[in-house]
């Protein structure tokens, strides 16, 4: 359907034609994580990718920069993987507002008139949003929320895979990637270990976890 008709309807009928709609820019499809959220549930509804990020994957694609063209081969490829979902439909669109330079403001432009929400991964799309009024869904913010939740004199396991700079201290991750600072876990190198949590940090780059190795009996 053109958006100059989604435009004339909305006018009529309001925003809820694009109830529970999505707009995908390009960060989002090369990131990936979209097509796994969308095949669990958790990203439903119709899938609208604008054609103009597609050309915008498609010379990154075609770049002679190695990582460029690595980039672009990736999001064409996820793109193909949510095409393949036959749960979701995905479908091709003409950008809302081909004036604008910026292939990020024609897809906000494009989500806000058909009053659908952006998918991204790219925080300065989540300022256009506010600022053109669209909704946004920054992957990454969903990816914080997910952030394993432990509390003082609980338990989590993680992988210790290298030293501390403290004496017998072990550096190791939980699943979701969490930093865990364990005492007593040099010796634990190499392994997944039961740890008791004894405190929490929240640094702007996530949260780290400090504890103790328990010994099993």
């Amino acid at each position: 359907m053109m958006i100059w008709l989604w435009r004339i309807l909305s006018r009529f009928l309001g925003r809820s034609l694009g109830a529970g709609m999505k707009v995908i820019d390009s960060s989002a499809l090369i990131d990936g994580r979209a097509a796994d959220i969308r095949e669990i549930g958790f990203l439903p509804g119709t899938l609208f990718v604008p054609r103009g990020v597609i050309a915008q994957l498609q010379r990154l694609a075609d770049s002679h920069e190695a990582i460029k063209r690595a980039r672009g081969r990736r999001g064409l490829d996820i793109l193909a993987r949510l095409q393949e979902n036959a749960r979701y439909p995905v479908r091709l669109l003409d950008h809302g507002d081909l004036q604008a330079a910026d292939v990020s403001v024609q897809v906000v432009r494009l989500a806000r008139d058909l009053g659908a929400q952006v998918v991204t991964t790219d925080f300065e799309v989540n300022k256009i949003a506010a600022r053109e009024g669209a909704g946004c869904l920054n992957i990454n913010d969903l990816a914080l929320c997910l952030k394993t939740v432990a509390l003082p004199g609980e338990s989590v396991h993680a992988f210790i895979m290298k030293e501390g700079k403290e004496r017998e201290q072990g550096i190791g991750y939980l699943d979701d990637g969490a930093m865990v600072v364990v005492e007593e876990g040099r010796r634990h190198i190499g392994k997944r270990v039961e740890i008791a949590v004894a405190s929490i940090l929240q640094t702007p780059s996530g949260r780290m976890i400090f504890g103790k190795a328990k010994v099993s009996a």
